[in-house]
């Protein structure tokens, strides 16, 4: 059979079954590129109907098939381990579930099957307690076929249920940290709509495992938080990253030392401007007086250090004092492919 007469075959049986489990066009295709489930109170609805049909329809009793794979399955979006279970792994993909192993990656089980969505973009283990896993749906590197969440998830039972916790709107979540004290308070970097405005992003914390959210960092409509770190050595101390793509001068690092409660923007040392774009952060296990950012330069630049997509590209600064100053450490030019990524303006 040629490969034309495959795909038609495809674009059929997808028909039929579509048809068939009469899925309305807003949950079949519900990304956030271009189509018709936009909002989050359409694409819960969409949901919500799809579980019933799941229940009620003729075909109900069918089992798919895998019949290999396929490139766009890729981009491994986030890996957590439990601190004490050394052969235990979860990881989510940015199109493509989450997975967990016991057995040190030797096999593998996805364990977010039957939820809202497929689509990844962070996952989180507390440290107090192993059975309490967070995922933050839809994918954070906002890649051109990226795929929209329905907010985050928890399970108390080591990702055996879950249950769906808020933050639908949100779209996108860059980063879920959970106190290592504490399982119910947690932070979440919310990167909001891909390509339009909306207010539900920011870094949001709860204190009551989900059932009440707070927007504790928030800059605009148009500004995502893209990365969010916590000190190993002081729970209270968290940094955040935003990146605001249309013109890069909302893109910073912030701080906080007492929880959320109050923020500081880090700006001694540290490369800002209309052409900053996505910034990573992390803190040294071993020293949490050092802090790295990795950001995206986005300035032209000339001549042979040039980056392929015509700017100054990756640039990463370290801090050593817990981000009061910071200072350049790559000399030669680093190539990123954080650059290729960047989405347009909301």
């Amino acid at each position: 059979m040629s490969i034309l007469r495959r795909a038609i075959s495809l674009v059929v049986f997808l028909g039929i079954l579509l048809i068939s489990f009469n899925l309305p066009y807003s949950y079949a295709l519900s990304n956030d590129s271009g189509n018709k489930c936009t909002d989050s109170a359409t694409c819960m609805e969409s949901w919500d109907y799809h579980v019933k049909l799941k229940n009620e329809s003729k075909f109900r009793d069918l089992k798919w098939r895998a019949v290999g794979p396929v490139f766009q399955g890729g981009r491994i979006e986030s890996v957590a381990c439990p601190a004490n279970e050394p052969y235990t792994m979860y990881v989510g993909v940015g199109a493509g579930n989450l997975w967990k192993t016991i057995n040190n990656g030797l096999t593998w089980e996805a364990i977010f099957e039957n939820e809202s969505t497929f689509s990844i973009g962070c996952v989180a283990v507390s440290k107090s307690n192993s059975d309490f896993v967070w995922v933050g749906t839809g994918e954070a590197h906002l890649s051109g076929t990226s795929f929209a969440g329905t907010g985050v998830f928890k399970s108390t039972d080591a990702g055996k249920t879950w249950k769906n916790m808020g933050l639908y709107d949100s779209h996108h979540i860059g980063k879920v940290v959970i106190d290592p004290f504490d399982a119910d308070i947690v932070f979440v970097a919310a990167i909001g709509h891909m390509s339009s405005r909306n207010k539900e992003r920011g870094i949001l914390k709860t204190t009551d495992g989900g059932k009440n959210w707070k927007k504790v960092l928030y800059i605009n409509d148009g500004v995502r938080f893209m990365d969010l770190v916590m000190d190993p050595a002081d729970h209270k101390t968290l940094y955040a990253a935003s990146w605001d793509a249309r013109g890069g001068l909302d893109s910073g690092v912030f701080k906080t030392t007492d929880g959320g409660d109050n923020w500081k923007s880090l700006t001694n040392g540290i490369n800002q401007g209309k052409h900053i774009g996505r910034i990573a952060l992390d803190v040294s296990i071993s020293n949490s007086n050092v802090v790295y950012a990795l950001l995206v330069n986005k300035e032209p630049r000339s001549g042979k250090k040039r980056s392929r997509f015509g700017s100054i590209g990756g640039e990463v600064y370290r801090s050593d004092d817990k981000g009061t100053t910071w200072r350049k450490v790559n000399e030669k030019y680093l190539e990123t492919y954080l650059e290729n990524m960047e989405r347009p303006a909301p």
